[in-house]
Formats: structure tokens, sequence, C-alpha cells
């Protein structure tokens, strides 16, 4: 089972609760840019390191909310690399505190989607070693376990998820199998950059929406931050 994810903290990694639930056992993660050489995953290696899955504890691939969020929480420190940046903690003793995506929309930064003449105005950034397209005749998907970066349109906003366009005959890119648990960064004007959300699903062609789980919600961000909070 393969999918990708983001260090957010020296021994903790985000990922989709598919990814480490579903009686996942073990996880052992990456961090290279290009792991052609590596595709029968050979053990050890200066960049791999082994971990413990654990899938947000209400995880149930059911609707309306799966819960499709999880960590591995790795056996030893990642150096050298810079933990990605979440959303500032809940603060739930402010009346008007709102999650970082629904701000976002109540200040009107994520314009257009759904109503707007078919134009979108805002991108969010989307990471992860999955599928690319290939051929569309026939629509051939190719994975060379690559890591690769791609900028998909704002289309709506859920109480859960995050929707994204991804249409290739519009040259818009997104996410595909492998991608799963992959972040999806919101970019300030100032080019900072925060995980909002995380690959989650999507059309089963790759080429039409993706549907990106939201950690930046009050719930789901609170157990992120106890269990770095908590480590053993």
């Amino acid at each position: 089972w393969r999918c990708s994810g983001t260090l957010i903290a020296p021994r903790v990694f985000l990922t989709a609760g598919h990814c480490t639930g579903d009686g996942a056992t073990g996880a052992r993660v990456w961090f290279d840019t290009d792991l052609t050489d590596n595709e029968e995953y050979p053990d050890g290696g200066d960049t791999s390191y082994e971990g413990t899955p654990v899938p947000h504890p209400e995880y149930a691939w059911a609707w309306p909310d799966p819960h499709d969020v999880g960590l591995v929480i790795l056996e030893e420190e990642v150096r050298g690399i810079r933990p990605a940046m979440l959303p500032d903690r809940p603060d739930l003793a402010d009346p008007e505190y709102l999650d970082l995506l629904d701000q976002l929309k109540e200040d009107g930064t994520l314009a257009g989607g759904y109503g707007n003449d078919g134009k979108f105005d805002v991108f969010f950034r989307s990471v992860g070693y999955g599928g690319t397209l290939a051929s569309w005749q026939p629509l051939e998907l190719a994975y060379d376990l690559i890591r690769r970066v791609s900028e998909s349109e704002y289309v709506a906003l859920t109480k859960y998820y995050l929707h994204l366009s991804q249409k290739a005959v519009f040259d818009e890119s997104g996410s595909c199998f492998g991608d799963s648990g992959g972040p999806i960064f919101w970019v300030d004007a100032k080019g900072n950059e925060t995980i909002v959300a995380v690959t989650s699903t999507g059309d089963g062609a790759c080429v039409a929406t993706g549907l990106d789980y939201r950690v930046d919600t009050t719930e789901t961000l609170g157990w992120i931050y106890w269990m770095m909070d908590n480590l053993d």
C-alpha cells in the first residue's frame, strides 16, 4: 500500500486515514524526491524511517465524514528536514474563532468556484508521489515514484472537504492514486505554505475533481495537536 504525506514534527508524519487504518500495523516513510530506483521497497536506507500508523480514532470510510486523516509516529526523529506548517491551534476561547478555510471564505479570499461564471480564481498546492496522466487515448496512468507538485483551482468548501478542480483538458493538474494523504497547501500572499487538507479521493480517472479532507477544522486539528503533544 503506497501513499503520500508530510512531516509536521520531527517524529510525526501526516497522511490520510485510509493509509493508516484498515488493518495497517506498520509503516515506512521515505523523503527522497525521486524513488525511481526503489520500486522494490528495500529495507533500510538512510532516508527511510519506520513508524506506527495511527488513524483518527473515528476513521471509517463512511459519509458524510470519514475522518480520513491519520499519522505515522516515527521511531526516531527526522533530521535535516523542516516540518511543514499547520494552522494555528484552535482558539476555543475566542467566540469569533473560525477555522482557517472558513475564515478565508468569510473574508472573501476564497473567491471563484461554483456560480462564478465558470471562472476559478484561487489555487491550492498539492504534493505527492501518485500517478500522472501519461495518455488520453487510451487513458493511461504512469507511476514512477517521483514527487511532484500541482496547482489546483478552488471549486467549493464543505464542512469536511475542500473541492478542487483538476480538469486536464483545461491544462489543470491535481492528484491521483498514490497521492492519498499528501498535503494540500494554502499559500498566502507572502508565499508561506500552510497545510489545510490531505488528498482523500476524487473521480476514478483522476481527470476532473479532487476531494481533499480538511485538517484545518477544530476537531481534526485538535486531535493532531493532541497527538503531537503526547508522543510516547
